[in-house]
């Protein structure tokens, strides 16, 4: 454990984000964008654990943000039947697990996505609209949930 909190605390303090690592404010609002980021990070090139840290408001300097009253914490078992409930192909989704520390009085939930020989990881059905700030079908987006179907194809039937 020593090891991860000092490998989280590296991350916190470079202030940036990377090919491993995301920086989230709080908690996702919708369960697509949650579901978005954890197949984008189990996709990752590192070869290696990724990590979703939240607490952080990079549009802020990076400062931290309590999650106390974050109504959209969510715990382990939460987040595997979020998972479990999705069609992956193959039935294979993303190992995760979900640990809190503690840095400067603020709880930081991170969210470690599983490296392992199972990628790509990616939907065998449609599982969410994502729309842009205008309600507009955002295909950039849903080319990131399965980069393997043909979303052309199904841009041109929803246009």
């Amino acid at each position: 454990m020593i090891e991860f909190e000092a490998e989280i605390l590296s991350l916190l303090h470079s202030k940036s984000e990377g090919g491993y690592w995301d920086f989230k404010r709080s908690w996702h609002e919708d369960d697509a964008s949650l579901l978005h980021d954890i197949i984008c990070l189990a996709n990752n090139i590192e070869n290696r654990d990724c990590y979703l840290i939240i607490v952080v408001d990079e549009k802020n300097n990076f400062e931290f943000y309590p999650l106390n009253d974050d109504h959209n914490r969510k715990n382990s078992n939460e987040l595997t039947t979020f998972l479990r409930d999705k069609k992956f192909f193959g039935g294979i989704r993303p190992s995760i697990s979900l640990q809190t520390i503690t840095v400067e009085g603020y709880e930081i939930d991170v969210l470690t996505v599983k490296n392992d020989t199972h990628t790509p990881y990616y939907l065998t059905a449609e599982q969410y609209a994502i729309m842009d700030n205008q309600g507009e079908f955002d295909r950039g987006d849903m080319r990131a949930f399965d980069c393997f179907n043909n979303w052309e194809s199904y841009v041109d039937e929803k246009q």
